[in-house]
């Protein structure tokens, strides 16, 4: 079974648990607290995690970036940051041991991945290979003109998808083949990049999982079949 640990309103975390049907599970922060996640040391002295209260999970995918207070609305508001700052440094240490797949696995900073910013990624896209888009930030006291060539644009982006060493969308393969090599450079099984005319405008490891053959390859992975 699957484990999907995702945000209350993450609707392709749902549509993707819909569609796995039995063979996922979809636990938001706020159904934790009814689980039974353990976090033990074995005779050796060696972190062990469990999900007693699911003992068929084999796999989690997590797309929980961390933990708020907004998370968790059953816990009294004098005591849910608190709670939150537990649960989420929890989940750190649980996901990082899980002794089957995890995608993506925790960074220091993020519960799924990791949890960059836009120029982070620039830099890691470059590093592999890749051109991206330069990112530059602006300070001023008046509105940004409206030509100003570093903000959003309307040009259509070609989207490439990333599971498990594998790529969906219309790129050639050798751009294919080093956005995963990013994915793994990075810790990611998952991510999701745009790019125009092979640019890399933005990189995300919350991808779009609901289209049918990416679910599948997804699923392959998570169940470790080829």
């Amino acid at each position: 079974m699957r484990l999907v640990l995702a945000h209350d309103h993450d609707i392709t975390a749902r549509e993707l648990a819909a569609r796995w049907g039995s063979e996922a599970v979809l636990l938001t922060p706020a159904e934790l607290s009814s689980e039974h996640l353990l976090l033990h040391l074995d005779e050796r002295g060696a972190a062990q995690a469990e999900v007693t209260s699911r003992p068929g999970v084999t796999s989690v995918l997590t797309r929980l970036g961390g933990i708020s207070a907004a998370d968790l609305p059953q816990v009294n508001a004098q005591d849910a940051v608190y709670a939150a700052a537990e649960l989420d440094a929890f989940l750190h240490a649980w996901l990082g041991v899980w002794p089957g797949p995890v995608i993506n696995r925790p960074s220091t900073t993020c519960l799924n991945g990791p949890g960059w910013r836009p120029e982070q990624w620039v830099v890691a896209a470059t590093a592999v290979g890749l051109r991206a888009r330069p990112i530059r930030r602006r300070a001023t006291l008046t509105d940004m003109p409206d030509d100003d060539p570093y903000g959003d644009t309307t040009v259509d982006a070609t989207r490439v998808t990333v599971v498990g060493g594998n790529w969906f969308g219309p790129v050639n393969e050798e751009i294919g083949h080093k956005l995963c090599i990013l994915a793994d450079a990075v810790g990611c099984s998952t991510l999701e990049a745009d790019l125009v005319d092979d640019v890399i405008t933005q990189v995300s490891a919350w991808p779009d999982l609901t289209p049918p053959h990416v679910a599948d390859a997804l699923a392959r992975v998570l169940d470790g079949t080829p």
